[in-house]
């Protein structure tokens, strides 16, 4: 659970002892985005342990970035995801505005209302409200002036975004990564940090890779995305429900775009247009478009369905002037969810030395910085950072409790259903 007092407040000397061969105070379980913030934020936060944690991160991949994290759409919105994980986007912000090489460039968001969407733009409009964000109303001439290749006919009221930006997702992770190792970060790819077996022997856990080799450490860190009920069910620790959701992209060449607007560069600074089922943005001198689907998957290596493709080109092919004939490339990713669609993060409730870092969505790239932060903090026992306290982030909404209640509520009503 989330509190102040993380493994290590019972007492560094209990668990942590001289570090040989392949023991480790710390191993996290994955190594995308977000293991790899959690391993910079470890071995780079100020704390009074007077020796330097040893923390390894094992991937199953060769690059963390092969799945998820080198499968979004790289938009930093603060509007966009679940409460709590807006207040971790708004305060990863400044992190990412620190950085030497600029990982956040202009884009704007568009908020496309139909002519008969008045009612649910004044919705969102609402909601997002409650966000950080400057939102405007604007024209369906507006709308047009902004993202040209829409049918000017079909056009609504809409939003306009002012600061959503691009995100540089390869920068990010390198910089989580770069800081990690170069505090003697220890990161084992392949074979050698394919997870095959975990085992809690005394206050050790035991996990050993496929390539047979056993590592021990204090402290697991789940954050292995789509697989994180797997992990978990792996170490004797109940699953919190997880649900991977596919979500399918493809990049269209500029050609699509119609000639007398591809003349001009200007269709490059496109906001990110955004439908109920589906969005679009320029992307390296190309267009991004997705359908905006999230279809219940197992972990895997998500590929793209035809028929989504199909139906998706359909569907914007009939509110835009865009010429789709062919596309270029196509691509799948799974985005994790539990019931609430809140993170999961911190100790669970059955076995502190478990680290639950998971549930991210849609929304653990643009939150990463802050979710590490976060993450590390708890471990350390030194409970919510003021820093991110001041965004208004509680110790209950990312509570593993919060989601293990609902699970055993919904088993209890099934029962209850089956025996009526």
């Amino acid at each position: 659970m989330i509190c102040g007092r993380g493994p290590f407040s019972r007492g560094l000397s209990r668990l942590l002892s001289p570090a040989k061969g392949n023991e480790y105070d710390i191993i996290i379980v994955g190594g995308g985005i977000v293991g790899s913030s959690l391993a910079y934020h470890l071995v780079n936060n100020k704390n009074n342990i007077s020796s330097p944690l040893r923390v390894a991160c094992l991937e199953r991949e060769s690059s963390g970035e092969y799945h998820s994290t080198g499968r979004s759409a790289a938009l930093f919105a603060e509007s966009y995801g679940s409460p709590g994980s807006r207040k971790l986007t708004m305060a990863s912000r400044a992190w990412f505005d620190s950085q030497t090489i600029p990982v956040l460039s202009d884009r704007g968001c568009l908020w496309v209302g139909l002519s008969h969407e008045e009612q649910r733009i004044k919705e969102t409009y609402a909601e997002l409200q409650t966000t950080n964000t400057r939102v405007d109303f604007i024209s369906a001439k507006e709308s047009y002036e902004r993202a040209p290749f829409l049918k000017p006919e079909i056009l609504g009221i809409g939003l306009y975004e002012h600061n959503a930006m691009d995100l540089d997702v390869h920068t990010i992770y390198e910089s989580f990564l770069k800081g990690f190792l170069n505090k003697g970060g220890v990161m084992l790819k392949n074979q050698n940090g394919h997870v095959h077996q975990i085992e809690k022997n005394g206050n050790k856990w035991h996990v050993t890779t496929i390539d047979g080799v056993t590592h021990k450490t204090s402290i697991l860190a789940n954050c292995s995305g789509a697989w994180g009920d797997h992990v978990a069910e792996m170490a004797g620790i109940k699953p919190i429900g997880l649900v991977p959701k596919r979500r399918t992209c493809v990049i269209l060449d500029n050609s699509v775009i119609p000639e007398h607007l591809r003349k001009s560069d200007e269709w490059r600074k496109w906001p990110f247009v955004l439908a109920p089922d589906w969005y679009i943005k320029p992307e390296a001198g190309q267009l991004l478009l997705s359908d905006h689907d999230a279809i219940p998957s197992v972990a895997c290596d998500a590929q793209p369905e035809e028929i989504d493709i199909a139906s998706c080109i359909d569907r914007v092919s009939n509110v835009t002037n865009l010429n789709i004939r062919s596309i270029k490339r196509k691509w799948a990713g799974l985005r994790s969810f539990v019931e609430d669609e809140e993170f999961v993060l911190g100790q669970d409730d059955t076995d502190p030395t478990f680290i639950w870092d998971c549930g991210q969505g849609g929304y653990g790239i643009q939150s990463s910085q802050a979710t590490g932060e976060l993450v590390a903090s708890l471990i350390r026992g030194n409970g919510i950072p003021p820093r991110l306290q001041d965004f208004g982030v509680t110790s209950q909404e990312f509570d593993v409790k919060r989601i293990k209640s609902r699970i055993f509520a919904n088993i209890n009503e099934m029962s209850r259903e089956g025996s009526k």
